[in-house]
């Protein structure tokens, strides 16, 4: 008997570590929260921009926006050592350091944050390489 009781509470340990992760876009996203703890969708896997921006909107959602999704001004945390100290999370994940916005970089490419640091660079391709994942909210 006693047996059964440890393979249950096992197994409900194990359940608690696995599950406790909050997921987002119906399962498929991670949900990571800004500074100023807004949560924000970040996808698993890395794509272009176009299928970044199908990805957020397949979930009812738009990619982040970097004029927009970056103040966390009053925040406790927030420190503007970066471009985007809001997206400064400090994630560390084998995917998804570094995301694409929605906001444009002249006719082909668009800005992209690394969440790892709130860095924000200027990508010239939009559709050039799977290299980032889509954050949305």
């Amino acid at each position: 008997m006693c047996k059964y009781f440890f393979v249950i509470w096992v197994l409900l340990i194990w359940g608690e570590a696995v599950f406790s992760q909050t997921l987002c876009a119906k399962g498929h996203g991670k949900v990571i929260t800004g500074i100023n703890n807004t949560q924000y969708c970040l996808s698993p896997m890395q794509m272009n921009w176009w299928s970044a921006n199908a990805w957020c909107d397949a979930a009812g959602m738009k990619l982040v926006d970097t004029t927009k999704d970056c103040d966390c001004t009053g925040y406790e945390g927030c420190k503007f050592e970066s471009a985007c100290p809001n997206l400064a999370t400090g994630y560390s994940g084998t995917t998804g350091k570094e995301v694409w916005s929605g906001v444009p970089n002249g006719k082909s490419g668009a800005y992209m944050v690394r969440i790892s640091n709130g860095s924000i660079y200027a990508e010239p391709n939009r559709v050039g390489g799977a290299r980032y994942c889509a954050l949305c909210k």
